[in-house]
């Protein structure tokens, strides 16, 4: 009994780890109503990138050939990945990500999701009304 105790504690320890894992990006990134742009940094360079709403609605870009960077833009945010294919590239862990100005005067929200290996590093840019 204490053996299946063990295997499902390790189990359960191993999924919550690997659920966690973002490759060090921010899981959420916040504008103001001016919009502007910020840059975020990670672990891993992307080479993939994509903007979505909560529905999956949205635009990718995908770095088949090893270039020096990636960019999508959809709605009203864009994002950019510099230094894909250079491994000796300053930024390569770096996604920009540049807000337009809100005049919805509605709280917006996107999701950025950067291919990493076989997995995604997702943020949630949020940006107030």
């Amino acid at each position: 009994m204490k053996t299946y105790q063990t295997i499902w504690k390790l189990l359960m320890v191993g999924l919550i780890v690997v659920a966690c894992e973002n490759h060090d990006y921010p899981k959420h990134l916040y504008f103001d109503r001016n919009g502007g742009t910020q840059t975020i940094y990670g672990n891993d360079c992307v080479y993939g990138l994509s903007i979505q709403d909560w529905q999956g609605v949205g635009k990718s870009s995908v770095s088949i050939v090893l270039t020096d960077s990636i960019r999508v833009d959809y709605d009203w945010l864009s994002a950019r990945a510099v230094g894909v294919g250079d491994i000796t590239a300053i930024n390569k862990n770096a996604i920009t990500i540049t807000a337009a100005p809100n005049t919805t005067n509605k709280k917006r929200r996107l999701i950025v999701r950067g291919m990493v290996d076989n997995s995604f590093a997702e943020t949630i840019v949020t940006q107030d009304k």
